[in-house]
């Protein structure tokens, strides 16, 4: 799991949010222009599995969802950052080809009472961002829709990126458990070191590791409990992240 990249420039600008619940439009305007689209997008609905919803913080997705179109596309999918190559994508007739994009790989576990639920609107958006055929762009006044893969995505143009969230350290994240304690994170460069030697490493009480494919190491302490991690980050130059407990 890799921890979100930042926002640079968060300033909290008031907008005003599309609700959906009058139904995703299936059209707006004419094809889109690369002026009409540059800009800062909150996504404010989305359609999965033929169900229209609102983006709820805390419901369907973990923090705001967000792109910014210039030169280069950026912004969180709701858990997961995500930018692309330097001026990889193209827009031609209304069709938006990102191109390669790099995204973090982390899972909304904490605070997610229905399993899953705080991933709907990430599973959404990435479902449309990587249609390898591109995706279908509609602007109208202030809001953008985006078309791919069965998926439609609807855009509010806003003047900032959102904040990024404040939240008090973690009691724990998947697997790892450190009530009363917290978890602490630490960065390391993938120099091409064997993984279940770092969870080792990182707590002296694990007697055995188990994997989680495609990117996570387990560490279970002699009353079989966990009590490090280790997961390979989704970025470039490569690097993990470990976990361990942290007494607070």
């Amino acid at each position: 799991m890799y921890s979100h990249l930042g926002f640079v420039g968060l300033v909290l600008v008031a907008v005003v949010t599309v609700s959906c619940s009058d139904s995703i439009p299936e059209t707006t305007s004419a094809p889109a222009t690369h002026e009409q689209i540059e800009g800062i997008w909150y996504l404010d609905a989305f359609e999965l599995d033929g169900v229209e919803e609102d983006v709820e913080v805390g419901v369907n997705t973990s923090v705001q969802p967000w792109v910014e179109v210039s030169t280069l596309l950026t912004g969180s999918l709701g858990c997961n950052d995500f930018g692309s190559n330097e001026e990889s994508y193209s827009l031609s007739d209304g069709v938006l080809v990102p191109g390669e994009v790099f995204q973090t790989l982390s899972y909304c576990l904490e605070n997610d009472l229905d399993e899953g639920a705080l991933m709907r609107a990430e599973t959404a958006f990435t479902n449309v961002l990587l249609e390898p055929d591109g995706i279908q762009v509609r602007t109208e006044g202030s809001q953008m829709m985006w078309a791919a893969a069965g998926t439609k995505l609807i855009f509010t143009k806003v003047d900032a990126p959102p904040p990024a969230p404040t939240t008090a350290p973690s009691t724990s994240h998947g697997r790892l458990d450190c009530t009363p304690g917290v978890v602490a994170t630490v960065k390391s460069d993938d120099t091409g070191q064997d993984p279940e030697q770092l969870v080792r490493e990182a707590d002296s009480t694990v007697v055995r590791v188990e994997i989680e494919p495609p990117s996570w190491w387990w560490g279970y302490d002699e009353e079989d409990q966990v009590t490090a991690a280790v997961a390979k980050d989704d970025v470039t130059p490569p690097t993990w992240t470990i976990y361990t407990c942290d007494a607070g």
